[in-house]
């Protein structure tokens, strides 16, 4: 017995450094509290700037997921609150979701329906037959909307939520409520979402609306195309698609809200599986942008090389919108370095005159 202790001792000496060697997101990125301090600094006289964790694309990763959700409740006083963008599960509806429930802090993140969430597991994939609306809610948001101290209404994958301090209005859309099994709810989402961009105007909040896809392509024709911004945020020779027409209702609507006096910051998506901010030729002055994949392990499909144990480990971003100085921030938290080696630490963007401030 005693010779079995002494092995055992010696089996855990050699086997916990080896454990203790695992980084967590916090100390791959230990710039991280300088820079958001910074973003969050207010303008004297204005609302104070507010930060998202923002994520997308995580596809059943529970590792990854694991490291994000324990990082962001380890910064939460830095953040307003956590959203996924969208594609929770690796595949299809019927993929995996237990994951999710299973992981801790999970109920801190907001999710938002992306297509792979939306999609049955019939081979081929019928993108245009979306899952109804009522599976969705009850699969997705039933057993934890609750907890994200929205607005909402039971069955329906939208909602809202206000941060008053900061004078913003969150929107989140579910992208897969078109024609077809949906176009009854996708009707009645966008006469949702008009009312409220009415309603944020007249209340004085800034807008800014979470979607899986981006906005649209140039197979909408030449007057739809999408323009790519020049900054280290653009991943280099990729096209963005958006391709569901129904979002052209929603840009116009964003349109109206400007031309009538709203502030809209921009819409932020995930999908491609790389970093862009791009914009509409239809609507030159809504700015979109997106995100790069969280999930690992997606081989050929991830812009970024996402090496175990790196900084590149880990993909998230803190989006910081700033309503007193009419700027966007984004911080990259994890892979900060492209295939044609962009760095991706920081950008700042005048949205209201589409420009970039400042960028590395």
């Amino acid at each position: 017995m005693k010779k079995l202790l002494i092995t055992i001792a010696v089996l855990a000496a050699v086997i916990t450094p080896a454990i203790s060697k695992e980084k967590t997101v916090a100390q791959l990125n230990p710039e991280f509290e300088s820079r958001i301090t910074a973003a969050l600094k207010p303008k004297i006289g204005g609302p104070r700037p507010m930060a998202l964790f923002y994520f997308s694309d995580i596809h059943g990763d529970q590792g990854e997921l694991a490291r994000l959700a324990k990082f962001y409740n380890d910064n939460e006083k830095y953040f307003v609150g956590a959203v996924c963008v969208g594609d929770i599960v690796e595949r299809h509806f019927e993929s995996d979701f237990s994951f999710w429930g299973k992981t801790e802090h999970h109920e801190k993140i907001m999710l938002v329906i992306g297509n792979h969430d939306g999609i049955t597991a019939a081979d081929p994939i019928d993108w245009d037959n979306p899952m109804p609306m009522a599976d969705c809610y009850n699969r997705y948001f039933a057993p934890h909307i609750k907890g994200w101290g929205v607005e909402y209404e039971e069955g329906k994958t939208y909602y809202y939520k206000d941060y008053t301090e900061n004078r913003v209005r969150l929107i989140v859309v579910d992208c897969m409520l078109r024609s077809g099994v949906n176009g009854e709810a996708e009707k009645e989402q966008l006469k949702w979402f008009k009312n409220l961009l009415t309603d944020a105007r007249k209340k004085g909040l800034s807008v800014i609306v979470a979607r899986h896809f981006a906005l649209t392509d140039k197979d909408r024709g030449p007057e739809n195309a999408m323009v790519t911004i020049d900054c280290n945020f653009m991943e280099r020779g990729r096209v963005i698609d958006g391709p569901y027409k129904e979002v052209l209702a929603y840009m116009d609507a964003v349109d109206e809200f400007k031309k009538a006096g709203g502030d809209f910051v921009c819409w932020f998506c995930g999908h491609t599986h790389c970093d862009y901010m791009t914009y509409s030729l239809r609507c030159p002055d809504q700015l979109c942008i997106g995100i790069s994949n969280a999930t690992r392990f997606q081989g050929g499909g991830n812009a970024v090389d996402r090496t175990i144990g790196t900084r590149n480990e880990d993909l998230a971003d803190a989006l910081v919108i700033d309503t007193a100085r009419g700027v966007l921030k984004r911080i990259r938290i994890g892979a900060n370095v492209d295939t044609f080696m962009t760095s991706r630490n920081c950008i700042g963007f005048d949205y209201r005159n589409m420009k970039v401030l400042n960028e590395f």
